[in-house]
């Protein structure tokens, strides 16, 4: 069964929330409202104004794939760099649709 993209974006913001409250305290959003999408997933990307120290951005500078079947994975953020986003987003589309096999099971 298939997701839609507000499902999916449920599903990275409460990733996101758990990854991020302790680091940036608690809030409405953790993620900015644009998004990227390929044909297996959507990428979402960390609010800009979601601001944590340097010593903490090792934990706090990713960003959110979630499959268009519901499997979610921390990713790093490329959102900065248009071209390698768009190469990064059709890699994990075609890991999604490898791995799909094995949740369908």
């Amino acid at each position: 069964m298939t997701i839609d993209v507000i499902s999916a974006r449920a599903l990275a913001e409460t990733h996101a929330r758990d990854c991020l409250r302790s680091l940036a305290g608690d809030r409405d959003a953790y993620l900015r409202e644009e998004h990227a999408e390929a044909p297996n997933c959507w990428f979402f990307f960390r609010a800009k104004d979601v601001l944590v120290s340097s010593e903490q951005s090792l934990d706090a500078d990713w960003a959110y794939a979630v499959s268009k079947w519901g499997d979610v994975r921390m990713i790093v953020d490329l959102s900065d760099d248009r071209e390698a986003l768009s190469k990064y987003l059709s890699v994990m589309s075609d890991f999604f649709e490898r791995s799909r096999a094995y949740i369908d099971i």
